[in-house]
C-alpha cells in the first residue's frame, strides 16, 4: 500500500477511535476523571508515576542504567547490531500497564498517546533524522490474535506527528515462540533469521529509524538491524516506548 494511502488510513482510524474514546474525558489506566484542561490520556497521577527515562540510561542501548556507567553491563560485554536505541520509559508500573492495554487489549487509541511519547524523545536530538522509518514486524499469528498489527500503528502515528516516511520495509519469514516465553540467554537463538527485507526495497546507504514498543534483552531489534545493514543500511537507530533495564533481567 503507497505511504499516502497508508496515512489516510490511520487519520480515518485516529478519527474513528477518538470518537468512541475521546481523550480528556477518563484515565485510561485508572479510570479516574480526567481535568479537561489536560486532554490528554493519562491522569496526572498514573503519569507522574511513570518511570521516564533519563540521563541515568546506556549510552547505546538506552536502557535504565542507575549506576550512572556509560554502557550497560549487556553492552559493556558485546555492542548491539544498532548504533543507537532510545526508550521513553522503565517498563514498570503505568508504563507496563500501558503498553500492555495497547497490544493485549485492543486499545488500539493508545496508539496516538505513545506516539506523542515517542516524538519527546526523538525530539531530544539524539536521534539522526532517517531517511525512513520501518517497524519491527508482528507476527501474523500475534497480528491475528490481537486485531492488528500494532508496532506497525505505533509507528505510523509517530511518523505522522514527525513528519516523517515510513515504509514496512522488514517481513516476518519465520513464526518463532514469542519472546516472553523464552529464556532472555536464548532470545537471540530465538529470534534468528526470521527475518527479512523487502526485495523491492533500496536501502543502501540510508539511516533507519526501527520502531518497536518494547526492548528487552535487544535481540528482536538486534537481528531486524543486523538485517537491515546486510541490505545495505548505513546506521540503523532504535526508538521504543519501554526498555527493561538490564540488572533486572533474570538469565
Amino acid at each position: 500500500m503507497p505511504s499516502s494511502a497508508r496515512e489516510r488510513l490511520s487519520r480515518t482510524w485516529r478519527t474513528i477511535t477518538e470518537s468512541v474514546f475521546p481523550p480528556g474525558l477518563s484515565c485510561a489506566l485508572c479510570g479516574h476523571e480526567i481535568d479537561p484542561a489536560r486532554q490528554d490520556t493519562l491522569c496526572s497521577d498514573c503519569e507522574g508515576r511513570i518511570r521516564v527515562i533519563g540521563e541515568e540510561r546506556c549510552e547505546r542501548c538506552g536502557a535504565l542504567c542507575p549506576d550512572l556507567s556509560d554502557l550497560c553491563l549487556k553492552c559493556t560485554y558485546e555492542l548491539p547490531h544498532f548504533e543507537l536505541a532510545r526508550s521513553w520509559a522503565d517498563y514498570t508500573g503505568p508504563a507496563r500497564e500501558l503498553i500492555l492495554a495497547y497490544k493485549e487489549s485492543n486499545c488500539r487509541y493508545l496508539a496516538g498517546y505513545l506516539a506523542r511519547r515517542l516524538l519527546e524523545v526523538y525530539e531530544q536530538g539524539e536521534l539522526c533524522k532517517p531517511d525512513l522509518v520501518t517497524c519491527v514486524p508482528a507476527s501474523r499469528l500475534s497480528a491475528r490474535r490481537r486485531g492488528f498489527a500494532h508496532t506497525e500503528l505505533l509507528a505510523q502515528e509517530f511518523c505522522l506527528l514527525a513528519e516523517l516516511e515510513f515504509s514496512p520495509v522488514l517481513e516476518r519469514v519465520r513464526e518463532t515462540a514469542p519472546q516472553k516465553s523464552v529464556k532472555h540467554r536464548d532470545r537471540e537463538e530465538n529470534v534468528r533469521g526470521s527475518f527479512s527485507v523487502n526485495a523491492e526495497t533500496a536501502l543502501k546507504g540510508k539511516n533507519i529509524l526501527l520502531i518497536d514498543d518494547l526492548k528487552t534483552t535487544g535481540a528482536t531489534v538486534g537481528e531486524c538491524a543486523d538485517v537491515l545493514k546486510r541490505a545495505g543500511a548505513a546506521r540503523v537507530e532504535v526508538l521504543t516506548c519501554a526498555s527493561v533495564a538490564p540488572v533486572y533481567q533474570s538469565m
